[in-house]
């Protein structure tokens, strides 16, 4: 299928096939293409269609009219005031222009019926120079479809010759006649084009025909798209696109192209394949296509270019799944695709399998390593020094399974085809690349770029919730949000509790289990006050809703200050003592015996004993914040006091922290559905069900 076969000027007017892709003049298609890194010119492009190999969709050329014209402002400017008819008697100023022209069906119709619009395949080559008046302005211009980019791509790069001085310097003149050589070679490609087209031909074709019933679902970031267009011409008037889609048909649109399902499932394999093989960010794509239409416009290059071709990838998927009711595999699904054969390795298929090591697992040693094969054919084994791994088959060999030195595992499918066992790898796990949001969560977790934390601190009050950032940033060096903490601030011990008689497990019971199912760590610091121990006893022996092998947390997630609160667990009553009488400004100096009652009455039961005396003393109340802002002060003034000769931590909140950093530290966020499940069964986020 060439374009010269299905390309048909007049049906795609009388269809309207340009609202949403406008074909480009001869110089916005050539800067079109420089933007995509394809260096043509009208030099160039005026050559190809001499030699009846590139032709442009459409030709134009403009008759002159007179326009009936008012001076104003004193005859610095004018009003037109309409086209001056062939029998109108007009007294006035006039001004020949050319008419313009548009694409709009009725107008377009009429140019193409007074053959002023034409295909130029369709006419003798007429030289580009004659296409200007005398006084040197354009009347005829020729248009082209974004999508001929794509062709005009492939053109160039099969018919350019490099010559390298290396290769030639060391030959003598007479050993080489190289013009000769050339020109044979050149005449033999142009014959081929000639002939046989170009390839991608039909797929340019295909994509204009159907670009405004699929190319705004192409214009999207997997979530949503753009069914306006800046570039809309304004005569078309307000177009509902979701009716033109209603009344789509679409095996009449391939009646129309006259093609077949196999020949459509053809082009979209040529176009993915030409997308991937251009495309620099092709290892990238899965999370570029998630990026907003107008970031990706930002692209350069080739980098461009692969967006107008996975636009037409989609195109070419989103028709034949109307057609047929099936799905071709989109560019992120290619982890999908055989990785190597199990027949073949070690043989042919060795080095795919290496790469596939490398690229999808992040082994670099891979590149280098030996492969080798069971007795029984049931093991692969790669080894590289100290490094290794295996894939062994299951006994049915219906399943594959990948284990690693550094302990990581991975299952993948095997599929006897041409009496060969084939490795297949469905990298994210089965479904995912079809649920738009997991995909893209195993995606930034692929990436490091999931903003979801790692671990979530809850605390009971605002004092917990600025001293302990403040503690981990001021003492270890970094903060909660580096390593992908986040702190939630409960606001009293009620909201940890919840109501007696209603919320058996507390009121966190959910919280924690729904994070838990998302893979990110909850863990609790509460007051040792009411129902919060009984409340955490019951929680830890409470089993998941969402994973049934494992319970809902762990008991070393849920921290109870031993001495019932933060003050009296991590402070000596000196230290509590000169920090209330610094946050009474000196207007009273507490005692050391004071704090040892107020702990002792705290010990009996007694509600905020240190806010009591302070209050007795002071007449106003003691502000928690400021007081946990002045003990957490003495502990970052003096960090060396901190921890002792083995460098462990001596104060309970000190160890709290380094504890928390460490769990958030290992949580490494799943980036395939298999990972997922094996962290949900590994007790790391609960105790496993017995």
């Amino acid at each position: 299928m060439t374009m010269k076969k299905m390309q048909n000027l007049k049906y795609i007017i009388e269809n309207e096939l340009v609202i949403c892709c406008p074909f480009l003049s001869t110089d916005l298609f050539i800067s079109y293409c420089k933007d995509l890194d394809i260096q043509t010119s009208r030099k160039q492009l005026e050559q190809f269609e001499k030699l009846e190999i590139f032709y442009p969709i459409a030709r134009v050329q403009s008759p002159k009219i007179k326009t009936k014209i008012e001076y104003i402002d004193n005859g610095k400017r004018y009003r037109k005031l309409g086209i001056l008819k062939d029998d109108e008697e007009w007294s006035g100023d006039i001004k020949e222009e050319y008419a313009d022209f548009r694409f709009q069906k009725e107008y377009a119709m009429s140019w193409l019926e007074e053959e002023l619009l034409w295909e130029p395949a369709s006419r003798s080559f007429q030289a580009w120079e004659t296409f200007k008046d005398e006084q040197g302005y354009r009347e005829t211009e020729s248009f082209y479809s974004i999508f001929q980019c794509y062709t005009l791509y492939n053109l160039i790069q099969f018919t350019k010759i490099e010559l390298r001085a290396e290769a030639w310097v060391s030959h003598s003149k007479e050993d080489i006649k190289v013009t000769s050589k050339v020109l044979d070679w050149a005449e033999k490609v142009i014959s081929l084009h000639q002939n046989n087209g170009i390839r991608g031909e039909a797929a340019v074709a295909t994509c204009q025909v159907i670009s405004n019933r699929y190319f705004p679902k192409t214009q999207s970031d997997r979530r949503t798209f753009q069914v306006s267009h800046p570039s809309y011409p304004s005569y078309y008037g307000n177009r509902d696109w979701f009716e033109y889609c209603r009344n789509w048909n679409a095996r009449a649109v391939l009646n129309d192209l006259d093609m077949t399902i196999g020949e459509l499932e053809h082009l979209h394999e040529l176009v993915a394949i030409s997308a991937k093989f251009v495309d620099p960010l092709e290892r990238w794509y899965g999370l570029i296509s998630f990026v907003s239409v107008d970031q990706k416009k930002k692209l350069k290059g080739k980098a461009l270019f692969a967006q107008t071709l996975y636009s037409m990838e989609h195109m070419l998927r989103l028709f034949y799944e109307e057609l047929t009711g099936n799905k071709l595999l989109s560019p992120d699904e290619s982890p999908s695709w055989k990785k190597f054969s199990w027949d073949d390795v070690p043989g042919n298929d060795s080095r795919k399998l290496l790469e596939y090591l490398k690229v999808h697992h992040d082994i670099d040693w891979a590149k280098s390593a030996e492969i080798s094969k069971s007795d029984d054919g049931k093991v692969i084994c790669i080894v590289k020094d100290e490094n290794s791994a295996e894939i062994m088959l299951d006994e049915k060999k219906e399943k594959a399974t990948l284990k690693i030195s550094d302990g990581r595992t991975h299952d993948l499918e095997v599929k006897k085809e041409n009496n060969k066992q084939n490795i297949y790898d469905n990298f994210f796990g089965g479904g995912v690349t079809q649920n738009e949001l997991k995909n893209l969560e195993f995606l930034t977790n692929q990436y490091h770029l999931n903003p979801r934390p790692k671990l979530i601190l809850v605390v009971e009050g605002n004092g917990e919730a600025e001293q302990f950032p403040r503690l981990a940033r001021e003492l270890f060096g970094y903060s909660f949000a580096q390593v992908g903490i986040e702190v939630v601030n409960l606001q009293g011990v009620g909201n940890f509790t919840g109501k007696k008689g209603i919320d058996k497990y507390g009121a966190l019971e959910r919280f924690i289990d729904d994070y838990h199912h998302r893979q990110t760590v909850v863990f609790v610091v509460l007051d040792d006050e009411g129902r919060v121990s009984k409340i955490k006893e019951k929680l830890i022996k409470a089993h998941s809703k969402y994973s049934p092998n494992r319970m809902v947390t762990k008991e070393e997630y849920i921290q109870v200050w031993d001495n019932k609160n933060i003050e009296f667990d991590n402070f000596s009553h000196d230290e509590i003592a000169r920090a209330m009488t610094k946050l009474s400004e000196g207007e009273y100096t507490f005692k050391v015996d004071e704090i040892a009652d107020c702990e002792n009455c705290f010990f009996a039961g007694e509600s905020n004993p240190l806010g009591k005396l302070f209050s007795e003393k002071l007449k106003y109340g003691l502000s928690k914040p400021e007081l946990l802002n002045i003990l957490f002060g003495f502990i970052i003034s003096y960090p060396e006091n901190e921890f002792d000769a083995d460098g462990k931590a001596k104060r309970p909140v000190v160890r709290v922290i380094g504890k928390v950093r460490e769990l958030a530290a290992k949580n490494y966020p799943p980036v395939t559905q298999d990972t997922w499940r094996k962290n949900q069964e590994s007790g790391y986020f609960g105790d496993s069900v017995e």
